[in-house]
């Protein structure tokens, strides 16, 4: 048993179920977070600090689970590495949710940034990439039982890079979403890759096809759900990774609902 002292605030921990959540408040919705770096987060907005802040002293409804150390604890941006200086959009979605859903979020903070679907070394491929298999043992360590409601994916640029063509992504995708509900029971609500707009103002040439691919997964497959759309939200310098992270947060939260309310 551990307790934390945060000003008024007290959290008393009772085993993974009760940390970060106060007394009498209702029980966590639980999402692993999977894919690369736009789902860990790697915009140069402030790194949630607002969002963090107000959770920590009133609703306390954002928490991490960390394998290293194998514990859970309230959530600090960015939540995939500690020492990067970056913002994810999961702050953001921890606000809307507890203000439009009225319920405390846990996640399981499994992405990994530079990581293929096929290409490459293939760390998502189903069942058998290694990203696969390490996200299971965290969903294990994490004990979240009936409480994990679905598995959050941001990726694609990856194998974007390395051209794979858009049917064979699809089908990766497909057969992720078919273990995922195999082995953790639960939906994938997939975010397409951004296609940003390049100077004369067309998508990017180079994502479409990844971005058309989980949209045609989405359309097809039964546990693949559509996520949040960043065509048109603000990207970094880089042309690559989402700088406006605290609109993407609302837009998870929007559509992470959405998909929930229809189950």
């Amino acid at each position: 048993m551990q307790r934390w002292s945060l000003g008024l605030a007290a959290l008393l921990v009772v085993g993974p179920a009760l940390a970060g959540v106060q007394c009498g408040a209702p029980p966590p919705d639980t999402f692993v977070i999977a894919g690369q770096s736009n789902a860990t987060g790697f915009s140069s907005l402030p790194r949630g600090a607002t969002s963090s802040y107000a959770h920590r002293l009133h609703s306390l409804s954002y928490r991490e689970y960390l394998v290293w150390g194998g514990i859970w604890k309230l959530a600090n941006d960015p939540l995939h590495d500690p020492f990067r200086h970056t913002a994810s959009a999961w702050p953001w979605m921890a606000e809307w949710w507890h203000e439009n859903r009225g319920r405390p979020l846990e996640f399981v903070a499994a992405a990994e940034p530079a990581t293929c679907l096929v290409a490459g070394a293939a760390e998502w491929e189903a069942s058998v990439g290694s990203l696969y298999q390490r996200m299971l043992a965290w969903v294990a360590n994490a004990d979240v039982g009936e409480r994990l409601d679905a598995v959050l994916w941001y990726q694609g640029e990856c194998d974007a890079a390395y051209g794979v063509a858009p049917e064979v992504y699809q089908a990766a995708l497909e057969d992720l979403a078919d273990a995922v509900v195999l082995d953790l029971g639960v939906p994938l609500v997939v975010a397409p890759v951004s296609l940003g707009l390049a100077v004369d103002g067309t998508p990017s040439p180079v994502m479409q096809p990844i971005h058309d691919a989980t949209l045609a997964a989405a359309a097809a497959h039964p546990d693949v759900w559509p996520g949040p759309s960043t065509d048109d939200l603000a990207l970094e310098p880089d042309e690559l990774h989402v700088h406006a992270v605290d609109e993407l947060g609302v837009r998870w939260g929007e559509a992470v609902a959405a998909v929930l309310d229809s189950l």
